[in-house]
């Protein structure tokens, strides 16, 4: 069923790539997400467990605004 209502969004706003859209939405979340696993796998830094939740939540966040605003950085050095 939710597969179906997936299909109908996708088609109400003539989307043709839904692949496409799946995969970058996965980067904006599992990305972030992979990198504060690499920091706690691979270095000795103790983060404080109250700030994980907001970490996590705001990394897809700057994940979006530097994938959609870093072009503008390099007209800008050329």
């Amino acid at each position: 069923m939710l597969l179906w209502l997936v299909i109908l969004v996708f088609h109400a706003l003539n989307q043709k790539a839904i692949i496409d859209t799946i995969l970058m939405l996965a980067g904006y979340t599992y990305g972030p997400l992979l990198g504060l696993f690499a920091l706690g796998l691979f270095t000795k830094v103790n983060l404080n467990d109250k700030l994980v939740p907001i970490i996590c939540l705001v990394a897809p966040v700057v994940t979006y605004l530097l994938a959609n605003n870093l072009s503008l950085f390099w007209e800008n050095i050329r």
